[in-house]
């Protein structure tokens, strides 16, 4: 669970805060824009493919992560997770994927949907 929400949505909020040129992670979860794309992506995305954990749940463990990422003692750069996440992404991102992808074996391709955003086209098999 700490590695694909804890991992996953540093990489989540580190590319997004790239882009609006954010210094800190702590800097990324007090812009607005990113942090609504953390708090829609990690429990929609993320969370429904993670193994609870004794003693937790997945919203939990996401409002405990959500709570420490804007804390402006953890000092680390959006520019480290960012540039250094193609090494985090087979442990954080990419099971998740996986997971995504075996749901939906009949998973073809993108679109844009409204704002930017992509959305995945599900081919389901009568």
């Amino acid at each position: 669970m700490k590695i694909r929400l804890l991992n996953g949505g540093h990489q989540l909020i580190s590319n997004a805060g790239e882009i609006l040129d954010a210094k800190h992670l702590s800097g990324c979860m007090v812009h607005p824009r990113i942090a609504a794309f953390f708090r829609t992506s990690a429990p929609n995305e993320i969370a429904p493919h993670v193994d609870t954990v004794p003693g937790t749940t997945q919203q939990a463990y996401l409002e405990t992560v959500a709570a420490r990422l804007p804390n402006p003692q953890i000092v680390d750069t959006v520019r480290r997770v960012a540039f250094d996440g193609s090494a985090r992404q087979t442990g954080s991102v990419l099971p998740t994927h996986r997971d995504v992808f075996t749901l939906f074996p009949g998973w073809r391709s993108a679109r844009r949907c409204g704002r930017g955003c992509v959305r995945a086209r599900v081919t389901m098999a009568a």
